[in-house]
This record gives structure tokens, C-alpha cells and sequence, in this order.
């Protein structure tokens, strides 16, 4: 049985002056599906997962979560539905130095107003726990490797229990050790159900999504369901994925 869609996205189109980076764009996400977002440099790939996220708003069309038209909210109400139901990592992690690790996982918890301090505190630990960094709780931001800052920013994007999380290039500027370390963690989250979109240029994160799609020239020029992640079945899946991306042009 099909996963229900949890964002639509109508006709989006983005233009910055007369250029089209994004043209006439339809699709859908769907509950609990690991779907990526590949193509290109320059098709267009962070322009339509940060119009589908709300970061940017786009020139036409519409971006309905549970039938709500996104486009149409209100700076303050797109604000809240963002702390709400939506988690973002960054190739950057966007993580503030001054803070220690556990702050810096506590902060958008706190923002919400939704839970108690204490209740934040008790989720942020058992985040920062899962993802091997108990022993770094109290550690500076700065006192932490590459790949140690992007799964603080996880933890911080899943403080809230977000219904969607999305990543831009996650592993950008990890080395392979630490990226296979922080898509382990975003797998093991898309496991438990979490529905997760993410744009990368990258082979080895590419074969974690159950779906891949291809845009070109501002255009979706590919959509592939594929089976869920195995790491045993590894090599087929590789071959699998590679060949229908080098049938879209990869």
C-alpha cells in the first residue's frame, strides 16, 4: 500500500529576473520515504528543495502540506509551522559556536514553547545519546570534528519531532568516515519512519533513498522508486542506481 503524500507541490515555478531555474515543477512527497534530489550543477536541485521547504518562496505555483497551501502563509505563520514540522541540515550545520552541543540541540525546542525546559533537556540527551555523542554534551562547538557538528545538527533538527526533515549536501564537507557515519544516522531516522529530503551530487548518499528524483534544466526529468536500503544487497543497488543515472545523463 502506498505511503499518503505529505507535501504536493503544484506548477512551482522559480525565476530570479528572466532566469528559469525552476519551471512548471509537479510532484509529491510521500510518509516515511527517503527521497533524494539529483541532477546537474545548475539544474536546480537546492532551488526546489528550499521553495518545497519554505526557506524561499517561489514565483508561481503552490506547495500544499495537508492541503494547506504553504505559499499563502503569513511570514509569522510559516515561522511557526517551520519550528513545528520541518527539520533542515546544512552542508555548513549552521550550528552557533558560542553555544555548547547540547544549546545548540536545545534551541529550536525552546523556540517552539511547546514542552518544558526539562522535557527539551531529556529528548536532546537521548538525541545527542543515539548518535554516539553523549561524551561531547558539554563540548564547545569548535572543539568538534566535521562529521561530530553535522550530527549535532541533526539532533537539532529532529529536537522538535519534525513530520519532515531536509538535507542540503549533508555530507558536502565530510570525509568518507564521517559521511558514512552521518548517513547511517539519517537512514536509521528514515527506519523509524522519518520522511526525509535530501539533495546531494553524491553516489554513496544517493544509494540510501528508496527515491530518487532527477531534475534537469529546471525540470523533472526523472522519478525512480527503488527498494528500501540494504546494506547487504549493497553492490545490486549500486549497479541498479547507477545505470538509471547515467540513463538520466548523470
Amino acid at each position: 500500500m502506498p505511503n499518503n503524500s505529505i507535501i504536493t507541490v503544484q506548477q512551482l515555478s522559480k525565476h530570479y529576473d528572466n532566469h528559469k531555474i525552476l519551471e512548471n515543477v509537479d510532484i509529491d512527497i510521500f510518509e516515511s520515504d527517503f527521497t533524494v534530489i539529483m541532477g546537474p550543477s545548475g539544474a536546480g536541485k537546492s532551488t526546489l528543495l528550499q521553495n518545497i521547504s519554505t526557506m524561499d518562496k517561489p514565483t508561481n505555483g503552490k506547495v500544499l502540506f495537508n492541503q494547506q497551501d504553504l505559499t499563502q502563509f503569513t511570514d509569522k505563520k510559516l515561522s511557526q509551522f517551520r519550528k513545528k514540522e520541518i527539520g533542515f541540515i546544512f552542508q555548513s550545520f549552521n550550528l552557533i559556536d558560542h553555544l555548547s552541543v547540547l544549546e545548540n540541540v536545545c534551541l529550536p525546542g525552546f523556540l517552539l514553547h511547546s514542552k518544558s525546559k526539562q522535557q527539551v533537556v531529556k529528548r536532546a540527551r537521548q538525541l545527542l545519546t543515539s548518535l554516539r555523542l553523549s561524551d561531547q554534551i558539554d563540548q564547545a562547538i569548535t572543539h568538534l570534528s566535521g562529521g561530530q557538528k553535522q550530527r549535532v545538527a541533526i539532533a537539532r533538527s529532529l529536537i522538535n519531532q519534525p513530520k519532515l526533515l531536509f538535507a542540503d549536501e549533508p555530507t558536502g564537507a565530510l570525509d568518507s568516515t564521517a559521511g558514512t557515519e552521518v548517513l547511517d544516522s539519517l537512514t536509521l531516522n528514515n527506519q523509524n519512519g522519518q520522511t526525509i529530503v535530501m539533495v546531494t551530487h553524491d553516489l554513496k548518499a544517493a544509494l540510501r533513498a528508496d527515491r530518487i528524483l532527477f531534475i534537469k534544466d529546471g525540470k523533472i526529468f526523472g522519478d525512480r522508486k527503488f527498494s528500501p536500503y540494504d546494506f547487504d544487497q549493497i553492490e545490486t543497488r549500486r549497479i541498479e542506481i547507477t545505470s538509471w543515472l547515467e540513463e538520466m545523463g548523470w
